[in-house]
């Protein structure tokens, strides 16, 4: 009896082995399949930030929504206060108009190249008007801004 004992414990690394192939296999197809899974819209951080610009700069919030605009290389700082005067002068006329905006939907949107993207938008306004529009986003370091200037 003994002598079966002892054979079964030299045979069990044998076996174990053999299905150790088996199990390694497995495991990459686990891993290959889960590293591979990426956002299934690539254009989604593009929308993001546009959704989050977009919410700042109807709620006031211009000195964040400013932070969420390339507004082009070399761009002094006269020039950036005029264009940003001009940005919060369009939203309080907006306003005025048409009323709070009321909802914010951000669409469709296509990669132009890995750093350029068209999102598009909806926009509905407390005085019952609707505006669909679209904003070219550019990514600069990571990030996915607006872009004010071509």
């Amino acid at each position: 009896m003994r002598d079966r004992v002892n054979m079964f414990v030299k045979l069990m690394p044998c076996k174990a082995a053999m299905f150790m192939p088996l199990l390694l296999a497995a495991f990459a197809i686990v891993f290959a399949v889960s590293s591979c899974k990426k956002d299934k819209d690539p254009v989604s951080p593009a929308k993001k930030s546009l959704k989050i610009a977009l919410d700042d700069l109807y709620k006031g919030n211009y000195v964040e929504f400013d932070k969420m605009v390339d507004y082009g290389g070399t761009t002094d700082s006269l020039l950036h206060k005029r264009l940003y005067d001009m940005i919060v002068f369009n939203a309080s006329l907006q306003k005025k108009r048409y009323g709070e905006v009321t909802k914010i939907q951000i669409k469709e949107g296509n990669l132009v190249n890995d750093s350029v993207a068209q999102v598009f938008y909806d926009l509905t306004f407390s005085k019952g008007e609707k505006e669909t529009g679209t904003y070219k986003m550019v990514k600069i370091n990571d990030t996915w801004k607006i872009k004010a200037r071509n």
